[in-house]
């Protein structure tokens, strides 16, 4: 990416490429210790059933046009495209690390609002994330 693209702001008030980078390493930085907290064994044994209003919340996620940030995923600095990148692929690799552990129906994450989910569950739900800030972006950038 060039500097101009680093820096591109798709609309007032809206993340830098550069910050949106970081946010998704922050992001997936604050899952981890989620997908930590319970005895994998346990968790594994339990078959994934996502809430109801989850396929809805995807849905919703894609078609939205602002979504309010947690403070704790919000980016203090603007990083280096190196430092930012190299973030999110370090988080992004524990994470699969977990995935490739984990039974195929079985929960991975108890997450707060959706239930229990399994990998390809909070797979989707990072995908729609990700999805969500790729869009804002001309496509010679994203």
């Amino acid at each position: 990416m060039t500097k101009d693209q680093q820096h591109f702001r798709p609309a007032k008030g809206e993340y830098i490429a550069l910050k949106v980078l970081e946010h998704m390493a922050l992001l997936a930085i604050f899952c981890l210790p989620i997908l930590k907290k319970h005895d994998p064994k346990l968790l594994h044994a339990m078959p994934a059933k996502p809430r109801f209003l989850f396929p809805f919340a995807l849905q919703q996620l894609s078609n939205v046009k602002s979504i309010p940030t947690l403070s704790a995923m919000n980016p203090k600095i603007t990083p280096t495209l190196e430092d930012a990148a190299e973030k999110w692929e370090d988080v992004r690799r524990e994470i699969g690390r977990i995935i490739r552990n984990s039974p195929e129906d079985g929960t991975i994450i108890k997450h707060p609002i959706f239930g229990r989910l399994g990998a390809i569950q909070f797979i989707d739900l990072l995908d729609v994330h990700f999805m969500y800030h790729e869009r804002r972006f001309p496509v010679q950038i994203s």
